[in-house]
């Protein structure tokens, strides 16, 4: 394997990464960000929830 360089029986594999032009968000994910992106203060970039939770 040219990324971690074992033999390809002992190679766990490896996530391909590509590089666009624009930011692409995973669509299985894009529900949990749009939760996150609610929770988050835009102001100080703080998680707008209680400890407790």
């Amino acid at each position: 394997c040219k990324t971690c360089g074992e033999p390809p029986l002992h190679c766990p594999g490896h996530c391909g990464h590509i590089n666009l032009v624009l930011p692409v968000y995973n669509p299985l994910l894009f529900k949990t960000l749009q939760k996150l992106l609610k929770l988050t203060c835009f102001y100080c970039n703080h998680l707008m929830i209680s400890k407790e939770r």
